[in-house]
């Protein structure tokens, strides 16, 4: 977040702090004028479930309800995602998303992403063939891709693009987010961190390509255009039929069903 202001906007500014309550444990103030609700106060808590916020307010400041949801919605939009996703035989994948984004900021570099930690991210390239810098947040002592200890990469642009203007990047990543949870079932926990997004709850259009093994049946976003096997890998391409909020996808040894009823 500091980050964002050093190589962008400054005008939006942010405060933090974590104090020690003697009744109420540890709990984080935050005024964060890039956010619609700037102002927030919470905790994190930890349960047998897993760790969570735990949201006390948050509410708009003056500054940031002025500004509105457009100056606070972050750096760029992405209006479609062209994804190329390869399933091998142990489940790990490999990636390569095109993403067409709208900037919304004409003096901001830093974009920040979400994707999944136990994938790598081995590149991202601008539609001038650049390689861009990443920044992310990693283990003590690691390397800057491998060890990730959150979803957030941020990619820093050669320079801002005009508010407005549309642009491509690409990313290229591999790893593993498929579990294999007994019975033949597959399960894919990272619903919305398997392909780079700025926020998944924006409207967006898909193309999504699919290579996975021939014996497994995958089921994705959007409609079925086209699906062909060879050499036992089964290819599949769908695409949405409109804009959706998020995309996802599935495999296993189902078993396919078709029944019509009326236009559906």
């Amino acid at each position: 977040r500091i980050l964002e202001d050093l190589l962008g906007d400054r005008s939006r500014p942010y405060f933090f702090a974590r104090l020690q309550g003697e009744n109420q444990g540890i709990f984080e103030i935050v005024d964060d004028e890039r956010q619609v609700e700037a102002f927030s106060v919470g905790s994190i808590r930890k349960t047998d479930a897993g760790v969570f916020t735990d949201a006390w307010c948050s509410f708009p400041t003056k500054t940031s309800q002025a500004a509105g949801a457009g100056a606070a919605g972050g750096p760029a939009k992405v209006l479609a995602y062209t994804i190329d996703i390869r399933i091998h035989p142990d489940h790990s994948l490999e990636g390569r998303a095109e993403l067409q984004l709208e900037s919304r900021s004409s003096k901001d570099r830093i974009i920040p992403f979400v994707l999944s930690h136990w994938l790598v991210l081995t590149g991202v390239v601008d539609e001038r063939g650049r390689s861009l810098t990443m920044v992310a947040d990693v283990a003590r002592g690691g390397p800057l891709v491998g060890t990730r200890t959150h979803d957030q990469i941020a990619v820093t642009l050669p320079e801002p693009h005009s508010a407005g203007e549309r642009f491509r990047l690409t990313f290229n990543y591999h790893g593993n987010v498929i579990a294999d949870v007994g019975n033949g079932v597959l399960y894919i926990g990272v619903r919305g961190g398997w392909y780079p997004h700025i926020d998944a709850g924006l409207p967006a259009r898909y193309d999504l390509t699919f290579h996975s093994p021939e014996k497994l049946t995958l089921v994705a976003t959007g409609a079925r255009s086209t699906e062909k096997s060879a050499e036992g890998l089964a290819e599949s391409h769908w695409h949405s039929d409109g804009v959706f909020r998020v995309a996802g996808f599935n495999l296993g040894p189902y078993i396919s069903v078709e029944r019509s009823a009326g236009k559906t």
